[in-house]
């Protein structure tokens, strides 16, 4: 097919190839917009296992290996660990996700209200170095020896709205490039049943 005729199918089909990624661009931005907001707040430490009973083996593999860090995703996300967060700050906490990278983890708050989502954060790296490996269900636990250590690198700071403008922006932009994708598929499908005019 030559240019000339990509331009045609092009002038005939504009109202479509506009019309779609544009409606979808729109609707994208409305639902970001009336969305209700959420804020978030991370913060980072440096997390491995403590001075505890050398009879214990919480939080460390068959081998011996300091498995501390690996395992804080996990218990950061229980039910169980929410409900001291809730306990410790008065109220219900904001959701808590956590990942690791090597021994520095990464923990991330987010609830309806900024200052929860602090609040959140900050319990959660409380909690930790105050009660330790007893979240590893280590019978040795103790107040005196957490047997977990908890180095903060970059404490809670400012909780900040989500999803930011820039995110709601982008995320439009990219719903409406897959708008104008099935416009395209739907405009070849409508050319492919066209009859064909023979020149005379």
């Amino acid at each position: 097919m030559t240019i000339s005729a990509f331009l045609a199918i092009g002038r005939r089909r504009w109202p479509m190839l506009l019309a779609l990624p544009l409606l979808v661009a729109l609707l994208s931005l409305a639902a970001g917009v009336v969305e209700p907001k959420h804020y978030a707040v991370s913060a980072r430490a440096v997390v491995t296992r403590g001075v505890a009973n050398p009879d214990s083996t919480a939080g460390m593999t068959w081998a011996r290996e300091d498995t501390v860090a690996q395992d804080l995703p996990t218990i950061i996300g229980s039910a169980a660990f929410a409900r001291d967060v809730a306990t410790e700050i008065g109220v219900a906490g904001g959701a808590l996700h956590a990942s690791n990278d090597g021994k520095i983890v990464s923990i991330t708050a987010t609830a309806a209200d900024p200052v929860v989502a602090t609040a959140t954060a900050q319990a959660a790296i409380t909690l930790l170095q105050r009660n330790g490996l007893r979240y590893w269900g280590d019978p040795t636990w103790s107040p005196d020896t957490p047997g977990v250590n908890i180095s903060p690198l970059d404490p809670p700071g400012v909780a900040t709205a989500v999803p930011t403008t820039r995110d709601i922006v982008l995320d439009a932009g990219l719903r409406a490039a897959v708008g104008l994708i099935v416009a395209l598929g739907l405009v070849a499908a409508l050319e492919a049943r066209r009859p064909n005019v023979s020149a005379k």
